[in-house]
């Protein structure tokens, strides 16, 4: 007889009903409608600020959505609130960024989440644009004073997988917008019809193995 773990589940048994979608289009291209208006018990992490024709959707027809609930990221006011809400030393410490902030509330709330309940992040893009200008103001410096280069990207990895990381162990559904990026070929220069999530640095090969 082998030894089977007891913590162990089988997997024949075991329903996975959680969906872990990406959502790749162009600016105005209805992805941001898509997700809000079709997943149930959407929480939309506001990092675009740009819900207007959701919001317009929902008020004609406020019977036929769930509620649609908003973390707007984007808005300063709502980062310096959220953080004087949060009375723990990690969250004082923080400072009023996106980048910072965004990840703390991932990391203190993500398991409050339920299975009838969908993250959605909106966008990417944007996210990753808040850490780029956040890194940028705050750079790793050399000993002799010049701006250490490589770190940028290194950090820029780190976030990208810790974000990545707390969102798969999530209970509920995630839907994550991206925009999108024109691959070019290597050898000739010339951009090919292919298309990617538009994301800068090495992680954008790892973005597929977070989405099922």
């Amino acid at each position: 007889m082998p030894y089977i773990p007891e913590e162990s589940h089988d997997l024949s048994t075991r329903t996975t009903p959680h969906v872990r979608l990406g959502i790749m289009g162009e600016p105005g291209s209805g992805k941001t409608w898509s997700a809000a208006l079709t997943f149930p018990n959407p929480v939309i992490c506001d990092f675009d600020n740009n819900l207007e024709g959701v919001r317009k959707e929902l008020r004609a027809n406020p019977d036929k959505y769930d509620p649609v609930t908003i973390m707007p990221f984007w808005d300063a006011n709502f980062r310096a609130s959220f953080i004087k809400g949060n009375k723990t030393a990690t969250a004082q410490k923080i400072q009023n960024n996106a980048r910072d902030v965004f990840a703390f509330w991932l990391a203190k709330y993500h398991r409050k989440f339920t299975s009838d309940q969908t993250l959605i992040i909106d966008s990417w893009t944007m996210l990753q644009n808040s850490f780029d200008v956040q890194q940028h103001l705050e750079p790793e410096m050399n000993r002799d004073g010049t701006i250490n280069g490589f770190a940028f990207w290194g950090a820029k990895l780190r976030y990208a997988q810790e974000i990545s990381v707390y969102a798969d162990a999530m209970s509920c559904q995630i839907v994550t917008l991206f925009h999108i990026s024109q691959e070019i070929d290597n050898k000739t220069g010339k951009v090919t019809k292919k298309k990617k999530p538009l994301h800068q640095g090495s992680f954008v090969s790892q973005i597929a193995a977070h989405y099922s």
